[in-house]
């Protein structure tokens, strides 16, 4: 049985008992007529409310009046849950110990932040800044970027972590899918210290770098520009010292590349001279005939 406010003239203050009168509208001999009425005295809801049928508000406009409070929603408990309910299911805005979290009724804590700020999608208690815990068989997170811009930008300040850790429990840690003709993964490091570009520190039995090449280019392909210096291309640094080392060696006085290659005692150099020959030297070669000659060209 559908009530309705009649009584709009009588609004005074909140210490009124005549505030309002409530007639049954299904009976035509009590139902106002007329159009729409308005609650106009202190601008209660400041809204039409239809006098026929069901009260319908066109909106809800509040105003608490008091500086940066606009409503207030108090719980006499530790869990206050606002509830939006459509025709098919339930989202509920809960405020608990601190923390703001949105759940809907197949997911429960789908969003939530705790009292530090810390974000959390799919856990209630984010570790970090923002913590995706995704315990079902599907991605976690996903980017879609269609324009030209960076997807993912990680900008760290630190001088002891990692600007970017992947721990994989099993499977594989990370992949690269490029489906274009660009690069698939770029490096590059600005910087002009002595620490690694890319390092790969391997505790298991397994392969430190498996190349499967399916391709018609180059499994690997090293562009060297470093001139003006004797450096090492590639270089294996032997666990019994480095007199056991093994390189690709750039020389720079020859302008060639050669190999490092060491005995146990002594780290050396060999490389092709300007006759075709193979030569050996104990030192990097200021001329390209320096060493011995250990092989010719047939």
């Amino acid at each position: 049985m559908a009530k309705k406010i009649t009584d709009f003239d009588n609004l005074t203050t909140s210490a009124s008992t005549d505030l309002f009168e409530v007639v049954d509208v299904s009976d035509t001999t009590e139902a106002v007529t007329g159009t729409n009425k308005k609650i106009t005295r202190d601008n209660l809801f400041g809204q039409d409310l239809t006098t026929t049928g069901t009260p319908t508000f066109a909106g809800l406009d509040v105003n608490s009046g008091a500086v940066n409070l606009v409503a207030n929603f108090e719980s006499t408990d530790v869990t206050a849950d606002i509830y939006l309910k459509d025709s098919s299911a339930t989202s509920i805005i809960r405020s608990t110990g601190g923390s703001l979290r949105f759940s809907s009724d197949t997911s429960a804590n789908m969003f939530n932040i705790d009292s530090s700020g810390n974000v959390g999608i799919g856990t209630t208690l984010p570790g970090a800044k923002l913590e995706v815990e995704q315990s079902a068989a599907a991605t976690g997170l996903f980017i879609d970027q269609n324009g030209n811009g960076i997807a993912l930008n990680i900008d760290t300040e630190s001088t002891t972590e990692y600007g970017l850790n992947i721990d994989a429990a099993s499977y594989r840690a990370a992949r690269i899918a490029q489906a274009g003709n660009d690069i698939g993964l770029y490096v590059q490091k600005t910087g002009t210290g002595v620490g690694d570009v890319l390092q790969i520190v391997n505790n298991g039995t397994g392969d430190s770098i498996d190349i499967v090449h399916l391709g018609s280019g180059k499994a690997i392909s090293v562009d060297y520009q470093d001139t003006g210096a004797n450096n090492n291309v590639i270089y294996a640094s032997s666990p019994t010292g480095s007199s056991n080392d093994f390189g690709a060696r750039w020389l720079d006085s020859i302008s060639r590349f050669g190999v490092l290659l060491g005995n146990g005692t002594t780290a050396y150099r060999l490389w092709v001279d300007d006759n075709g020959d193979l030569r050996i030297h104990n030192a990097d070669p200021t001329a390209h005939n320096n060493g011995t000659v250990v092989g010719t060209q047939t």
